[in-house]
């Protein structure tokens, strides 16, 4: 992913630290906010912000005084949002998810920011609605919705009817939708430049790449005279056909005017860019096939992954570490001295623990359910897995091996296949690590 424009307003800068890409430390957040309601209940679709406000603690008012919505710190040291209930629900949803986007903000506590439109924003203040623009998208569109943009590929037209479903603005949904696809593409938002020797020209303003992206596009390039960018001259008007100026190779443009930038009269302009070549790119995924976890394929070094709970380490029950004990009970032994060795720390949700199988197999044990036994809720936790798989990530990278496991987390601990399949793409796939998935033959 390329960097986004210089980020100059002191809010975005504080926070995002040291980090030059404010878009991904957005995103950062908002995805460990959203696995950590998941864990509280919080499901969807619709995914409903205002539940998510209330397992956050936040107090939660409508009022037909607010234009939109607006979050600020009450007397008792909450965060209140109020939001306009007369609005459509669709507009609801994304109104006060923006809020609660606001609320990741260092300085929310200090300053109450509402839900501008653009003429009536100050100086760089645009810049912080950018982001919480997407990262409403992402609350609305959390980790694991809407699979079916991850396979096909879509004109910009069928995402912007798409869009209505989903209740996201244009620019979030193209980037939700380059997150997903397997297809060699990027979203990007572009600028008219008004004055200067390229007056009239477009400039990049940023580009979010998928995963199957391979060129170096940079932010503050030009787009080419006559590119099919300068055909969205009102907001909502389309346009495709070849660029050249970006790169030293043509590329292929689908894009769509939205609302200016403030001070500005012409719309800016998103969309996505990929490879003229792209339906004949091979893209990473996961191998799926019919067979024995525990039996993997390949004769390269493998790593054995699943997930296990933190109140026992005797794996009982008819689950896969079960079937794991019983296969090789000298590696179950050595994983009952690592947990006593680390004090009970090797239970805690979100450690890891690997285990040597044989020469060429290593076992690779996630904590992330709570607790076994039946439930009225699922027992998963998605935070601890995801922090599972960035150290499965790690270790694959470390010893060259690929990763091989069942369906994890879909068992006895009661998760979601969608929501743990994206995570493993992001932690996994994204670094180019190969992972195949086994379903046991019916």
């Amino acid at each position: 992913m390329a960097n986004a424009i210089r980020w100059t307003n002191s809010s975005v800068r504080a926070f995002a630290g040291n980090s030059p890409n404010p878009v991904h430390i957005m995103e950062t957040r908002v995805r460990a906010l959203v696995l950590k309601a998941m864990d509280q209940g919080w499901s969807g679709p619709p995914y409903d912000p205002i539940r998510l406000a209330e397992i956050l603690g936040y107090e939660i008012e409508a009022s037909e005084d607010v234009k939109e919505a607006r979050v600020s710190l009450h007397n008792n040291g909450k965060f209140k949002v109020e939001f306009n209930p007369t609005r459509p629900q669709g507009r609801i949803y994304f109104s006060v998810a923006h809020e609660i986007a606001h609320t990741l903000f260092p300085d929310c506590k200090d300053r109450v920011r509402h839900r501008n439109v653009h003429d009536h924003l100050e100086q760089d203040d645009w810049q912080i609605e950018v982001l919480c623009n997407l990262g409403a998208a992402e609350l609305l569109m959390p980790v694991g919705s809407f699979g079916e943009l991850r396979n096909a590929s879509f004109s910009i037209e069928e995402l912007l009817t798409r869009r209505k479903d989903f209740q996201v603005s244009t620019e979030a949904l193209l980037i939700r939708y380059v997150k997903l696809t397997d297809a060699p593409c990027a979203a990007f938002c572009a600028s008219r430049i008004d004055s200067g020797r390229n007056a009239g020209r477009y400039r990049l303003d940023y580009l979010i790449a998928s995963k199957a992206w391979i060129r170096t596009l940079v932010a503050g390039s030009h787009f080419g005279e006559g590119s099919p960018v300068e055909e969205c001259i009102a907001i909502g008007y389309t346009a495709k056909g070849k660029e050249v100026a970006l790169d030293k190779k043509p590329l292929l443009v689908e894009a769509v005017g939205l609302a200016p930038y403030p001070g500005q009269v012409v719309p800016r302009v998103a969309g996505i860019v990929y490879e003229p070549s792209d339906k004949n790119v091979v893209t990473p995924s996961i191998n799926y096939v019919r067979g024995d976890a525990l039996e993997p394929r390949g004769t390269e070094k493998k790593i054995i992954a699943h997930i296990i709970n933190d109140k026992t380490p005797r794996w009982g029950g008819a689950g896969f570490a079960s079937a794991v004990r019983r296969r090789w009970p000298d590696v179950h032994r050595a994983f009952l001295d690592q947990v006593l060795d680390s004090n009970g720390e090797a239970l805690k949700l979100g450690a890891t623990t690997s285990l040597t199988v044989s020469e060429k197999t290593i076992l690779f044990n996630i904590v992330a359910q709570h607790g076994y036994g039946p439930s009225p809720s699922p027992r998963i936790r998605y935070a601890a897995l995801r922090s599972g798989l960035e150290k499965l990530s790690q270790k694959a990278k470390e010893s060259h091996a690929t990763v091989h496991m069942p369906r994890m987390g879909t068992g006895n601990a009661g998760g979601s296949w969608p929501v743990v399949e994206e995570m493993i793409t992001e932690a996994l796939l994204s670094q180019g690590i190969s992972v195949t998935v086994y379903d046991l033959p019916k």
